[in-house]
């Protein structure tokens, strides 16, 4: 042996003889002392982003772009005027494919750029393969007899049900373009119908309501998530009749509607023992259903930041799967044999898989509940092949799955909080189990004991300071308000819920095959009333504060500096810090642009603002809390309610005259009062005037020609009859039909103009010529059974599948009268 050798040998028998210890204080130290007597190598010649991204590649965070990209091509389709061609889009992504595999060469970035693009395209394809099935939103408000079958049912604070019903006949008028689902509240008395019995009844069906001012929520849109076509009420008792036609349904919903009759059977027996709020939160927690909670322990649970308790989502299921999982490993530990047999830990792990799929079917499979049981599942199965669990990589994999089979939701505020939540609380999980574990010291006794109960607590607090930043970026630009105690609501509640009430739910739910669930449920109840006297306290501190709607660029970058935080693990991230800090400069500094004029889509409530003030004056005295209380979160207004200037008999003899004698008599009235609020002479006929406006609201055509003798601006709130009899073409008229078609509108004043013609307003529509499945219906005539289009197109309905814009054997043009 050389000389050499032997010295390596030696060198090697003693490097193993050190022991040197795995304290990352002292591997720090040591690499500084090193550093002090070694030389540097020579700075590397690459700029400092190169260098960062070259470290996201060796993190392997590349991955969690795809779902981000995913998402996008989603949005980016879902918020276009009109659908893209699925041509459009399978011609990028067939070059795209064609670049990325046939092209020798390429970079390994400029792979990864193609397949971001592919993945953009996808996602954005996607959206038009979710619509392309047979749905129907009802075109305007009918009163109908109505016959079809329960598919779902929910109990509502009153004890009225709310039916999903499945149409199968309309009479008395008969409807040729009816929805195949709607759902209807019953009010009158009477035994309620089980899931899966017919029904019958008088009805009065609406379309559902599109966003009460532009740039709101879409309740179309969400009707077309849910398959809902109509919304409305029955006249009466509904009846239990055999169906003249039964409904041939398919596999799905034959499941569907034996998986309701379950969840209803579990809403009953928890009404049967619990009533009140208990009851509703209950429901909610075990099937979903909401409607039994009053408005007053909503907005408490809201306003104590608490409300995400009663979404089903990844707390919900891990706590009902967690605890199956724990107590069945319990139960099969206390077998000897078995221990030693069988992999009690995946044995349990499977049963957690089942509980947590069962849990999902009975709780309606909401879009946070689905997100939550493809994490868990991915979690569990780590568990039986012995693989890391819980990684940013499954909240990747449950988004892509959820995007691309129900691309719409990435428009809801249940997806963005969920995933945001979700990747959040991993993200910073997986930092800190780094961190603790290499100082993690184990002195045994009551010592553990009282550092678990302090990381308990901690973890609470942590968990709710993390899940609310992160949620609270899209809580802003959805509900327009942040919950300022809710730290404080959520380490006081959350462990009530974490520890009584859902092991409680989970027993209760096993213990109902065998009519056992009484005492289970009674103590969840006392649980869930704790946890409701919590939040009414922490919400009378009065922590909701009140953000009002932001503006588009804020809530852009603060979506965008939250997705470069999270998916970024290089100094990079901190740019995602950065891009959150300007959206939350900007929404203190920069004031938002605010409507001076907003017009709800059925033309009854109208607001003007006064100028350079918050101030709103409405035309009416009991207006749409609906749709007031979104336009007072969305603009923070202080309302100033119309003025009335005359009782029923005056108001009936004055509406009577003509303008000439009408006006002279209003003036004599209104110079009484010195408020500039809309003065109405009944419900009928209200106006507006200012130096900038003159503003009418009336709910009779009859009164079309007094309102445009003065105004500038007449809302009609019913169908205008006679297109031809309107006001001068210097007066804007807008009827029901019109609003119909544009949706909500809001107003804004030119300030380049000074004369008060209608041109001096920018009008900006909430439905914006739009033609989706969701919008489709609003420009339906039932009296030609043809679309008007926006573009003056018309197409004809043929009754034989749903309207598509994009569908060429439908448009059949004919004239105007639809002949």
């Amino acid at each position: 042996m050389s000389t050499e050798d032997e010295n390596y040998q030696i060198d090697k028998r003693e490097s193993a003889d050190r022991k040197v210890p795995k304290n990352p204080i002292y591997m720090d130290l040591n690499r500084f002392i090193r550093g002090l007597v070694t030389p540097a190598p020579a700075p590397l010649k690459q700029p400092a982003i190169q260098r960062w991204l070259d470290e996201e590649v060796h993190f392997g965070h590349t991955f969690l772009w795809f779902p981000i990209a995913l998402i996008a091509g989603a949005y980016f389709n879902f918020t276009r005027q009109n659908d893209i061609p699925i041509a459009a889009l399978i011609l990028p992504f067939s070059i795209l494919l064609t670049i990325r595999v046939c092209i020798n060469g390429l970079s390994v970035r400029s792979k990864y750029i193609v397949s971001l693009g592919m993945a953009f395209i996808v996602g954005a394809i996607a959206v038009n393969f979710e619509h392309r099935g047979e749905f129907i939103i009802l075109d305007q408000s009918v009163t109908i007899n109505v016959e079809g079958l329960v598919i779902a049912k929910e109990i509502g604070v009153n004890d009225m049900p709310r039916y999903k019903i499945e149409v199968v006949d309309t009479s008395n008028p008969r409807i040729f373009r009816s929805p195949t689902v709607i759902q209807l509240v019953a009010r009158s008395s009477h035994k309620v119908f089980e899931v899966g019995e017919p029904i019958k009844g008088r009805a009065r069906l609406s379309p559902p309501s599109g966003p009460v001012f532009p740039g709101g929520y879409d309740f179309s849109s969400a009707a077309l998530q849910k398959n809902i076509g109509a919304y409305g009420f029955f006249y009466g008792k509904p009846e239990r009749e055999v169906l003249s036609a039964p409904p041939k349904l398919d596999l799905r919903t034959k499941f569907l509607v034996s998986v309701n009759w379950v969840r209803s059977e579990i809403a009953y027996r928890i009404r049967q023992q619990l009533d009140g709020d208990a009851a509703g939160i209950a429901s909610a927690l075990i099937v979903s259903d909401r409607r039994a909670i009053s408005k007053s322990a909503v907005e408490s649970l809201r306003a104590s930041g608490l409300a995400h308790v009663l979404a089903i989502s990844g707390l919900h299921m891990v706590l009902a799967s967690g605890t199956f999982f724990f107590a069945l490993r319990l139960i099969l530990s206390l077998f000897p044999t078995l221990v030693q047999s069988f992999p009690v830990k995946k044995i349990a792990a499977f049963g957690a898989i089942i509980a947590a799929s069962s849990y999902l079917t009975i709780s309606g499979a909401p879009i946070s509940a689905q997100r939550a049981w493809i994490m868990l599942v991915i979690v569990l199965l780590a568990v039986l092949m012995e693989r890391p669990a819980i990684t940013l990589r499954n909240v990747a994999i449950a988004a892509i799955v959820i995007t691309v089979i129900s691309p719409s939701a990435v428009m809801t505020p249940g997806f963005q909080m969920s995933f945001s939540a979700a990747a959040a609380l991993v993200a910073i999980y997986t930092g800190w189990a780094n961190f603790s574990a290499a100082y993690e010291r184990s002195r045994g006794g009551i010592y553990d004991g009282f550092i678990f109960l302090v990381r308990f607590f901690i973890g609470l607090a942590a968990t709710a300071i993390i899940a609310g930043l992160a949620t609270g970026i899209f809580a802003v630009q959805h509900f327009y308000q942040f919950a300022g105690y809710g730290v404080l609501g959520n380490v006081l509640a959350m462990p009530i819920v974490t520890l009584l009430v859902m092991p409680l739910a989970l027993l209760s739910v096993l213990l109902m095959p065998f009519g056992l669930e009484t005492w289970p449920l009674m103590a969840m109840g006392w649980s869930i009333e704790i946890v409701i006297m919590i939040a009414e306290w922490v919400a009378s501190l009065g922590s909701n504060i009140a953000i009002g709607k932001p503006s588009p660029i804020a809530s852009f970058l603060a979506s965008v500096g939250f997705v470069v935080f999270i998916c970024f693990r290089s100094k990079l991230r901190f740019t995602g810090l950065a891009l959150i800090g300007f959206s939350a400069l900007g929404l203190l500094m920069v004031n938002p642009k605010i409507p001076d004029m907003l017009i709800s889509e059925d033309g009854k409530l109208v607001g003007i603002r006064k100028s350079n003030t918050n101030q709103l004056s409405i035309n009416r005295s009991r207006p749409s809390k609906f749709i007031l209380d979104q336009w007072l979160d969305a603009y923070k207004f202080q309302i100033g309610k119309p003025i009335q200037l005359s009782n029923k008999q005056k108001a009936k003899e004055l509406l009577s005259e003509e303008a000439v004698e009408f006006w002279p008599k209003f003036d004599g009235l209104s110079n009484q009062t010195a408020f500039a609020e809309f003065k109405c002479v009944s419900s009928q006929f209200c106006y507006f005037e200012n130096s900038e406006v003159k503003i009418a609201t009336i709910t009779d055509q009859r009164y079309l020609r007094i309102a445009c003798d003065r105004a500038n601006i007449v809302i009609l709130s019913t169908r205008l009859k006679d297109e031809n009899s309107t006001c001068d073409k210097n007066v804007m008229v807008l009827d029901q039909n019109s609003l119909r078609r544009t949706g909500s509108l809001a107003l804004y004043r030119n300030l380049d103009k000074t004369s008060q013609s209608t041109l001096d307003w920018n009008i900006v529509s909430a439905i914006n010529n739009s033609v989706r499945p969701w919008t489709s219906h609003r420009y339906y005539d039932w009296r030609s059974r043809s679309y008007k289009m926006p573009n003056g197109e018309i197409v004809k309905y043929h009754g034989l599948t749903n309207f598509k814009a994009n569908a060429p054997e439908l448009n059949t043009k004919t004239n105007d009268s639809g002949e």
